[in-house]
C-alpha cells in the first residue's frame, strides 16, 4: 500500500477508533472527496490490516467487528439438544472443545445470510475477516449438524424472508439445509447462482478432505439421504434407527 506519513495515519486511526469501523448501513463519515476515501478505505485500511497484524485485539477498536452482536440465546433450543443452557451455546462449545486440545479458535462475527451483494462483498474485505477467511481455506475438517426447511421456519426473520435469502429457490423440493444451503433429494444445492451465505463458498467447503456431520432426529433421515447421494458428506454419526429411516426413504425413490 502507498506510504503514509505520521498525521495521516494519526488521521486514518482516529476515523477508524471514534466510529468503530466504517462499514454501517450508511457511511458513518462525509466521502465527498478522494482524500477523504482513501483514509476510510484504500490506503487506510491497508494501514489499519498492518497494525492489527501485530496487534489483533485492536480490531474492536478500529473495525466493524466492534459493532457486530453474535447470537444471543437462553440455552433453551441449542441445536436440538434442549434446554442445556447458555454456556453450552455454539461458539461456547467451540471455545470449551479448542481448550480441550490447546488449540486456538477463530470465529466469523458476521451474519449468516446478508442479502445485499454489495454489502457481503464489502464486508469480507474488513480486516477482522481476513484471519478467518484465509484458515477456511486450510481446514482439514468440518463438524456440523444437518438442517431441514424447519430450521430456517423456526427462526421468524429468516422465514419471513426466506424468499429473498434464497431467491428462486422452490422450497418445496428442499430436502435438507447443510452449510446454511438448501439442497434437494439428489445433494445438489440449489441457491448457488445466487448465494447469500456470509462465510465460504461451497467450493471451498467440498474440498476440504473431511466432512462429518450428526443427527439423532429420525425427521431428518431424508436431508441426510439428499447430503449422502451429493456426497457433500464424507462422514456420518448416526444410530441404527436413523439408519434403517434413510434405508426407508432410500426405498420410496
Amino acid at each position: 500500500f502507498m506510504a503514509l506519513n505520521n498525521t495521516e495515519l494519526d488521521e486514518i486511526l482516529a476515523i477508524h477508533s471514534k466510529n468503530v469501523g466504517v462499514l454501517d448501513v450508511k457511511a458513518d463519515m462525509d466521502v465527498e472527496s478522494r482524500q477523504d476515501l482513501g483514509k476510510a478505505y484504500t490506503p487506510g485500511v491497508a494501514a489499519l490490516s498492518k497494525i492489527i497484524e501485530k496487534n489483533p485485539g485492536l480490531k474492536d477498536k478500529y473495525t466493524i467487528s466492534g459493532k457486530l452482536v453474535a447470537v444471543v440465546t437462553d440455552g433453551s433450543a441449542v441445536l436440538g439438544l434442549g434446554n442445556i443452557g447458555t454456556a453450552a451455546g455454539s461458539g461456547r462449545m467451540v471455545e470449551k472443545a479448542a481448550a480441550k486440545y490447546s488449540a486456538q479458535f477463530v470465529t466469523i462475527a458476521g451474519p449468516l445470510y446478508i442479502v445485499n451483494n454489495q454489502a457481503r462483498e464489502l464486508l469480507k474485505k474488513e480486516p477482522s475477516f481476513n484471519r478467518a477467511g484465509n484458515l477456511i481455506k486450510k481446514l482439514d475438517l468440518i463438524f456440523c449438524g444437518i438442517g431441514t426447511l424447519s430450521s430456517i421456519e423456526s427462526i421468524p426473520a429468516w422465514n419471513e424472508n426466506k424468499s429473498i435469502i434464497f431467491p428462486g429457490v422452490n422450497f418445496k423440493n428442499v430436502a435438507g439445509m447443510l452449510y446454511g444451503r438448501p439442497y434437494n433429494i439428489d445433494g445438489q444445492f440449489l441457491n448457488l447462482s445466487d448465494d447469500k451465505v456470509f462465510g465460504s463458498n461451497i467450493k471451498s467447503i467440498l474440498s476440504v478432505p473431511r466432512r462429518i456431520a450428526f443427527t439423532n432426529s429420525k425427521f431428518k433421515a431424508r436431508a441426510m439421504l439428499g447430503a449422502l447421494r451429493g456426497r457433500l458428506l464424507t462422514d456420518i454419526i448416526i444410530d441404527e434407527s436413523i439408519a434403517q429411516r434413510i434405508l426407508m426413504e432410500a426405498g420410496r425413490d
